[in-house]
């Protein structure tokens, strides 16, 4: 594999789940390839550990080719699978697909400074007063980590946030596993925003990685109006 990889990209190999958590904790790198058959370590306990507050793309390469063990990788964050024995081009072709897929999705970031106003819908965040005001000009009051981590949210937004990079900007320190205080801190945030806005914001809990800021909106219907006229396709 590092021979395939030497050719596009700058490969660095681990030849365990140890010794790749010590590379994490010291470097950065743009994608993992995870094999599962890791010498003294599960590679699906390795992706766990990844995604505890990292949002490093990984893509499983592994001989485990049953459905099981692929939808075990997928549903704890990996963003592809791979199964061996594998065609060189394709891995590369998936690799460059994952890292485009990334960087587009961080392209979408807009940051959120103090001094804007943030629409949500029909309602309006601002961070620098800590409200939310709601379509009908209600206001809810905001405490400042409240709306710090909203602020992350919103900048995050579509893409998820991870603990550890909120926990960062509100207290300094990384998330600890064991404490639950941004769930609490989440939980009141999700209280005071259906207050203002029902259920048409949500904040999604994505497992293994963090938080999302999802705006629901309103289902297009399918009618015939009284002419006869057909009404917008909702597929289309």
């Amino acid at each position: 594999m590092r021979r395939i990889l030497d050719k596009e990209f700058q490969p660095r190999a681990y030849p365990s789940g140890r010794d790749l958590k010590r590379a994490l904790r010291e470097e950065h790198f743009d994608i993992i390839l995870l094999d599962l058959g890791l010498a003294s370590e599960e590679g699906l306990d390795v992706l766990r550990y990844i995604r505890l507050g990292r949002i490093v793309p990984v893509i499983i390469v592994s001989g485990r080719g049953n459905a099981e063990v692929i939808e075990a990788g997928l549903n704890l964050g990996a963003d592809d699978y791979v199964t061996k024995p594998f065609v060189p081009a394709v891995l590369c072709a998936r690799i460059r697909s994952v890292l485009r897929r990334c960087a587009d999705d961080t392209k979408n970031q807009t940051p959120v400074s103090d001094t804007e106003e943030v629409p949500l819908l029909d309602n309006l965040f601002l961070p620098s007063h800590r409200l939310l005001i709601s379509g009908g000009g209600q206001q809810h009051l905001l405490t400042e980590r409240e709306s710090h981590i909203l602020k992350i949210l919103c900048t995050k937004s579509p893409g998820p946030a991870t603990r550890d990079e909120i926990m960062r900007s509100v207290t300094g320190t990384g998330w600890d596993p064991s404490a639950r205080s941004l769930d609490v801190h989440i939980c009141r945030i999700r209280s005071k925003m259906a207050s203002a806005a029902g259920n048409r914001i949500a904040i999604d809990s994505i497992r293994g990685i963090g938080y999302r800021l999802r705006r629901v909106f309103d289902t297009a219907l399918a009618c015939t109006d009284p002419a006869g006229h057909d009404g917008p396709n909702p597929d289309s």
